[in-house]
């Protein structure tokens, strides 16, 4: 068997074990119709498209590294792309080198005879849906949500979130989002070169951390950490991956939109949450509807609307530098001490809470 065949039928050998398995659980849920309405089914398109992704690798993977690099950053860099045949193409594309990078950062679980780090990186370029964030209107904190329909138009995204703070308890937003740890993972198509290989590279690290006891927290308190988690990881593979395939046209910083920068983030965040914690909700969302008339007038870009919600949303990104989470700062010292992505991931990998984590840092920290 020639190595392109061995490769393919290793890869798909995966793709299909994977397939059985989610299939089997996407059919029991399905057959409970949880979804109504404007829910978008995620279980629907994760046995659909792992079917997809089997015969798009064997169709197509002999014949990927014949596109020109041109071709794909080009691609990738058009604001609004019809699907073409050239789509899977790139999806495989991208799929090896960032599962390339990958393994040459030792990451991913070994898996014997296979030769190739497992989760395997398999995503698909579409568009995601929404997903309607819901926080106390009390305190800020992501306590729950659910995936929309990705067609939304704004009108029936703002019915939406009225409808989710009927009670008077809660508060929503309904965000975009870039990506969405499905298997395969779901990557937004309109994004460009570096944030494709940046959120698919995110996507992955969730598909990994769901093998411990980290990712197992996600859903009760541990977005937090995990995302941050992903957030470092994924940008040291994106590193990775654009030492060997740098970007061909890098994106203009002078044509960025303007828009808050994490300065105005992290004031609005300490004055909201000063006075939620003197008990005036009504004062807090007060300033954070003046805030939002104010940086529509002042940025190019602004948030749709500010609330509770939203700040619960863009704060679980601790990594990010609006955020005001002590998690980021944490989890940046140990990637820092542990010197490697491969060590960093292994240190956090098993922790559960914020507790551990501080735990971790201080004993780290001090035998530094």
């Amino acid at each position: 068997m020639s190595m392109i065949r061995r490769t393919v039928f290793k890869k798909s050998s995966i793709l299909t074990i994977c397939v059985f398995l989610i299939s089997c659980v996407s059919l029991i849920v399905l057959l409970q119709a949880r979804y109504q309405n404007n829910r978008w089914q995620i279980e629907r398109f994760q046995a659909v498209q792992l079917t997809h992704s089997i015969i798009r690798v064997i169709k197509y993977d002999a014949i990927a590294s014949q596109l020109p690099e041109t071709e794909l950053q080009q691609y990738l860099a058009k604001s609004s792309r019809s699907k073409k045949k050239i789509e899977p193409i790139v999806e495989i594309q991208l799929e090896q080198r960032i599962q390339q990078a990958i393994k040459e950062l030792n990451l991913g679980i070994p898996i014997p005879l296979i030769g190739q780090p497992f989760p395997p990186v398999v995503l698909e370029l579409a568009k995601p849906p929404k997903y309607m964030v819901l926080s106390p209107r009390d305190r800020v904190e992501h306590t729950g949500g659910y995936l929309l329909r990705e067609d939304l138009k704004p009108e029936q995204l703002r019915r939406e979130e009225q409808e989710a703070e009927e009670t008077g308890v809660m508060s929503a937003y309904g965000a975009g989002i870039s990506g969405i740890a499905t298997f395969p993972s779901l990557i937004s198509d309109g994004l460009p070169y570096r944030q494709t290989i940046f959120t698919a590279a995110h996507e992955w690290v969730h598909h990994y951390l769901i093998f411990f006891p980290l990712g197992r927290t996600y859903f009760s308190d541990g977005k937090v950490l995990n995302e941050t988690v992903a957030d470092l990881v994924a940008a040291d593979i994106t590193r990775s991956v654009l030492e060997k395939y740098p970007e061909l046209h890098p994106a203009n910083e002078i044509m960025l939109r303007n828009k808050p920068d994490s300065t105005d983030l992290k004031t609005l965040r300490r004055d909201v949450d000063g006075l939620l914690a003197e008990g005036k909700v009504l004062e807090a969302e007060k300033l954070m509807d003046n805030i939002q008339v104010r940086w529509c007038k002042e940025y190019q870009s602004c948030p749709r609307r500010i609330n509770q919600a939203y700040l619960a949303w863009i704060g679980q990104y601790a990594y990010q530098p609006g955020s005001t989470d002590p998690v980021g700062d944490q989890m940046r010292d140990i990637r820092s001490i542990t010197g490697s992505t491969e060590k960093f991931l292994r240190f956090v990998r098993d922790i559960t809470s914020r507790q551990e984590l501080s735990a971790l840092h201080s004993e780290l920290v001090a035998a530094e």
